[in-house]
């Protein structure tokens, strides 16, 4: 089953953000003095070692109720809604499962966390906002597949060049500056290059709370038989091909129609599609939808 999240988010606002900087502050106070103030690969593995005694089930990751009780246990006061933000804010991949290094290597700077820093933060806004007033509602998806071609290497990084150019391209006018700040934040080896993954998910920024939910209960009725992947097979016992005009035209199969179906989801094309997959693509969606109400229509 997917991660379960249980807390409903409100809408980030900067001085929201702010609250959820102190937050993380706070959790490198508390593992500085029990680190006895050593090096940062030190700290890292101080915290890597509390956040395992919360591992209640051993599956060497936190869901948000196990995350709750370690800031509960570092006497770290804060709303649910903060909490919840502050865990997503150290989910690097979104999916609901904080690892022990993952959150400890963000914290102090072994890893980078482009969430976690204001400057960041802004110049991601800056792009949005650019992007949602030249595009409309379909912004920040179309752009996320068009800046994904540019990774024509497969590296999962594009250069400074790049990147500025890129957003050039799509009429998104920043400074110098600007990229500059990004490939800072989103330069995950130390190459100058920004990598696009992470780039990408800040451009998207988190998915509500209720809808993930809302997402997670759709994929529980498509896959059938709980094995956390969803087949053709499962996907044609919900939607019926038989009378689509291209199978009525004898133009396609009905196998071949449900793989043009199933695409939209499956990006690996190999005919399953997977919790990540199915996520990734409402993700996207929920980016470029305001109202709750039109995103549970979708």
């Amino acid at each position: 089953m997917p991660p379960k999240h249980p807390y409903g988010v409100t809408a980030h606002t900067l001085d929201f953000e702010a609250k959820v900087d102190e937050l993380a502050k706070l959790v490198r106070n508390f593992v500085e003095h029990k680190s006895g103030f050593g090096e940062e690969h030190v700290k890292s593995r101080t915290l890597q070692n509390i956040l395992k005694q919360f591992d209640i089930d051993h599956l060497g990751w936190l869901d948000h109720n196990e995350f709750a009780k370690t800031l509960d246990y570092m006497n770290i006061q804060s709303t649910a809604d903060e909490r919840v933000a502050l865990f997503e804010r150290y989910d690097m991949d979104g999916n609901g499962k904080l690892t022990f290094k993952e959150m400890a290597d963000n914290v102090f700077g072994v890893a980078g966390c482009p969430f976690g820093n204001p400057e960041a933060r802004a110049v991601v806004k800056k792009v949005v906002d650019k992007m949602k007033a030249r595009y409309g509602d379909t912004g920040v998806r179309g752009f996320t597949k068009g800046f994904s071609t540019m990774d024509r290497d497969r590296s999962g990084s594009i250069s400074k060049e790049e990147l500025f150019n890129g957003l050039q391209r799509y009429g998104v006018q920043v400074t110098l500056a600007d990229v500059d700040v990004l490939v800072k934040h989103f330069d995950r080896h130390g190459d100058g290059q920004v990598d696009l993954t992470d780039f990408l998910r800040a451009l998207r920024g988190h998915m509500k709370t209720k809808r993930k939910e809302l997402v997670a209960q759709a994929y529980k009725i498509l896959d059938r038989n709980g094995d956390q992947t969803v087949t053709l097979g499962e996907l044609s016992q919900a939607f019926s091909a038989d009378q689509h005009p291209a199978v009525l035209k004898g133009q396609k199969t009905v196998e071949e129609v449900m793989r043009d179906f199933a695409a939209s989801w499956d990006k690996s094309g190999d005919g399953v599609i997977t919790w990540e997959e199915f996520l990734d693509y409402y993700h996207d969606l929920s980016a470029n939808i305001e109202n709750d109400q039109y995103f549970e229509l979708m």
